[in-house]
């Protein structure tokens, strides 16, 4: 009866407020069924799930039909809701089970700075997740986990983590009433396990990676009683993770971007936006999806390579390691899916170094002011890869996920120390900035010794003693560059033999890599004849 009175309410009637208030205020959600992933069979909604009968991820159906029928996409806008209960009408949770701590709608950023550094043409922009609570994308899922276990009245939930889950979980927990157990890798980043535990939750250090801290959930669960919630394990985190598709959709004005880069370990976010995407299409609110790419660790990379072997699962990946502790999974139980999601949308998998997630972390911060967590770095590592690979045009719009506060993970020490009793004049500084270039601990070793020299004879610095003082750093630091080194080095570049650079053949092979060797020789003079002269000023 309750059915049959919302659907007489509001067909028929253009959208408002109050109707879509009334919605939810009645506790109507349009769910219908659950149903395997691999196999399609069916499970009842109303019941308590992990994993189907066949060991794979569950998801929730709805009635779209229906949900068409009701609302439209211009009317999304209309709703005075920010964040992901805006879209509450493709989510299973009833209004009076909602637990939320305030989750608003994460920016787009766009990166202008980089872009024309890297000289690229088209539209670079960084979807900010750690702008949600606990300053991470786990927000999502576990907003919606804990949300069903109250709906469901589950009372004790446990989960592995590499850190920004069990954080997301606990703080849920903490307002819901519901007792929370988190186990952690022991090298998991303190400051997250730290969180954890501040946030209430029974934290635990294990000597192994997540996937056995997994495999300790699913083996207590008859003695304790706790529910499961790891990744795919239960159907409602990928609930939550689909509404970042769901608002980037909206964000774009319902015409999403070319390509998505999005950082893959157990990939919830990923499936996600893929079933948000195809079930905006059913609805008719899209008529483009866009390329979806799994980011992986070259230390970590069990869907780079089963996606590339053309397999449908992925083999354990033994040993994992990388910077990136978001994205150490070394199995994923929706392996299947990831590759499913990427494949459809006629995307791909690719990897990246440590060396690269970390340099272009501080580029990006240096550039454009955005500390990205390593995991969203290595998206735009993989983006610059994949434009060299061929694999994105120059000129395509392209989103990066950044899934969590670049404050969450260790950053690079401060060593550079100025002593507030020593007096050291500008210009001595100054000389230091411009003779000292090769790498700041060297400029700081050279300040200290400056300072020691001060203390040790009590007498103020000048420009000739500081040289004197820093003579083997200084000469160090002005080696002059030799033709031949740089006829060599520009051979090595161009993979030509010096013998050639140096031979009367005019092919072009040749001839360009000769005429670079002369810029930069005629270059190196010049530089290093003002330096002379400015020496001789000095």
């Amino acid at each position: 009866m309750l059915y049959v009175y919302i659907e007489k309410l509001l067909i028929g009637s253009n959208f408002n407020q109050d109707n879509y208030d009334q919605i939810m205020d009645l506790n109507q959600t349009f769910v219908s069924h659950l149903s395997c992933s691999l196999t399609g069979e069916k499970y009842d909604a109303s019941e308590i799930h992990n994993l189907s009968k066949v060991g794979k991820p569950l998801l929730v159906n709805y009635h779209l039909d229906q949900i068409k029928q009701r609302i439209t996409k211009q009317e999304i806008s209309q709703i005075n809701l920010n964040g992901l209960w805006k879209y509450s009408f493709l989510l299973p949770v009833k209004k009076e089970n909602r637990v939320s701590l305030n989750e608003v709608l994460t920016p787009l950023v766009t990166l202008d700075n980089v872009k024309k550094k890297i000289d690229y043409s088209g539209d670079i922009i960084v979807k900010d997740e750690s702008y949600l609570p606990t300053a991470s994308f786990k927000a999502r899922g576990l907003c919606l986990a804990v949300s069903m276990a109250k709906q469901l009245g589950i009372k004790h939930m446990a989960i592995p983590t590499n850190g920004n889950a069990g954080a997301a979980l606990a703080a849920y927990c903490a307002r819901a009433n519901i007792k929370c157990t988190v186990f952690c890798p022991e090298d998991t980043p303190e400051i997250n396990v730290r969180e954890i535990n501040a946030l209430g939750a029974d934290t635990y250090l294990v000597n192994g990676f997540i996937n056995e801290c997994g495999k300790i959930v699913f083996e207590g669960k008859e003695e304790t009683g706790w529910f499961d919630v790891s990744t795919l394990k239960e159907p409602y985190r990928i609930e939550g993770k689909k509404t970042m598709g769901l608002e980037l959709a909206e964000q774009f004005n319902w015409e999403l971007p070319d390509v998505i880069f999005y950082p893959t370990g157990g990939g919830t976010g990923l499936i996600g936006m893929w079933k948000a995407f195809n079930e905006l299409e059913e609805l008719g609110w899209i008529s483009k999806k866009p390329r979806m790419v799994a980011v992986q660790s070259d230390g970590c990379a069990p869907i780079f390579k089963a996606w590339k072997e053309n397999k449908e699962f992925a083999d354990l990946w033994e040993n994992p390691k990388t910077v990136a502790s978001g994205i150490r999974v070394p199995i994923a139980v929706g392996d299947f899916l990831i590759i499913r999601a990427i494949n459809e949308s006629n995307g791909f998998s690719i990897t990246v170094s440590d060396e690269e997630i970390l340099n272009d972390r501080d580029f990006i911060s240096k550039q454009d002011g955005l500390l990205m967590c390593p995991e969203g770095a290595a998206t735009f590592s993989a983006f610059k890869k994949a434009i060299k690979q061929g694999l994105v045009s120059n000129n395509e719009k392209v989103v990066l996920f950044n899934c969590a506060s670049g404050l969450k993970y260790p950053l690079s020490d401060v060593k550079s120390y100025i002593d507030k009793n020593v007096k050291v004049d500008n210009d001595i500084i100054e000389h230091l900035a411009k003779n000292i270039t090769s790498n700041v601990r060297e400029l700081e070793g050279a300040y200290r010794r400056l300072c020691a020299h001060v203390e040790l004879v009590n007498r103020p610095l000048t420009i000739d003693t500081v040289k004197q003082i820093l003579h083997d750093i200084f000469k160090a630091n002005n080696k002059n560059v030799t033709i031949e080194e740089i006829q060599k080095r520009v051979s090595e570049y161009f993979n030509i033999r010096h013998s050639d650079m140096l031979s009367t053949r005019r092919s072009r092979v040749v001839a360009r890599p000769r005429q670079i060797a002369m810029y930069l020789s005629k270059i190196c003079k010049s530089t290093t004849q003002r330096r002379i002269f400015a020496d001789i000023k000095t």
